[in-house]
């Protein structure tokens, strides 16, 4: 994941606050499946706490935001968004985050797909599957947005021009194939990028690069270097809600907590399975008495 880049420094809470009615906040999410797999905790946020979030969305009077409208705000062709813009993305396309994302379509969700990896396990994450073409045509019909995210989930930075072009310009040509349309968004794998990279996604014409750098976006912004927050599977309804008006992820402090509320509540649940595995089964009131012993 990249960080803050030189001589950044990241909104401070006041200002945000201020601002919470200018420009928008973009959420990153990868794998919707609760599963809690050692090394996916950062990654895979319960479908259930993704429904919560999503429903928080109205409760807080945040806007989900449109490709289109997107594209128009960087392009000045409109001057304004919904007060409290928020744009849901997810990454990757796993096959774990079809069903929630059809239960949010109305949200207009970016989902960035790997398009080369489509219907098989990939080994940058341990085997996970990604969606079939049949299941994110699915969700483009209900309204889920599909952009690309590389063809085989490469480190860009890290190609030569050759393999990091036709990745970019192949991603871009096999959603066309599929969908009768080329993509308008594209996310950067890992979100790392640099001048060369984004000048193949503006050369491929994509009108929008996400990358994973925090912060909320405006009007200055640059279109293909949106920033994003994570969102991760301990947040709480305050932590996320700290994520929407900030862009930023919490201070040490409250991570630390968070952490540990976490930990928490996964003993406890580990203590009640084992609670429930010791209790005997209740004999059926249909059931046979067991046979006397004989003294």
């Amino acid at each position: 994941m990249s960080g803050l880049g030189r001589g950044e420094q990241a909104p401070s809470p006041k200002r945000s606050l201020r601002h919470v009615t200018r420009g928008y906040t973009v959420l990153l999410y990868h794998r919707l499946a609760g599963e809690g797999k050692a090394g996916q905790e950062r990654i895979d946020v319960p479908p259930r706490a993704f429904d919560r979030q999503m429903r928080l969305l109205s409760r807080l009077r945040f806007s989900p935001l449109s490709q289109s409208e997107l594209v128009e705000f960087h392009a000045r062709r409109s001057r304004a968004l919904p007060r409290r813009g928020v744009v849901v993305t997810i990454d990757d396309a796993f096959e774990d985050v079809v069903e929630p994302l059809l239960r949010n379509a109305r949200l207009h969700p970016l989902l960035f797909v790997p398009t080369a990896n489509v219907g098989g396990p990939v080994e940058w994450l341990h085997g996970e599957r990604i969606a079939g073409w049949q299941q994110l045509l699915r969700l483009a019909d209900a309204g889920v947005v599909l952009g690309a995210h590389t063809r085989t989930h490469v480190d860009l930075p890290a190609a030569d021009n050759a393999t990091a072009e036709l990745e970019v310009n192949g991603a871009r040509d096999d959603l066309r194939d599929r969908t009768g349309a080329s993509p308008v968004a594209f996310a950067y794998p890992h979100g790392r990028f640099g001048e060369r990279e984004r000048e193949f996604v503006e050369a491929a014409g994509y009108a929008l690069a996400f990358t994973t750098r925090p912060g909320r976006n405006d009007a200055a912004s640059d279109p293909l270097a949106l920033r994003r927050v994570s969102v991760k599977a301990w947040d709480s309804n305050l932590s996320f809600a700290w994520k929407l008006i900030t862009g930023t992820q919490p201070p040490a402090y409250w991570e630390r907590w968070l952490l540990l509320r976490a930990a928490a509540a996964r003993r406890l649940g580990r203590a009640r399975r084992r609670g429930r595995a010791r209790v005997p089964a209740a004999t059926p009131p249909d059931a046979a008495p067991p046979p006397r012993q004989r003294p």
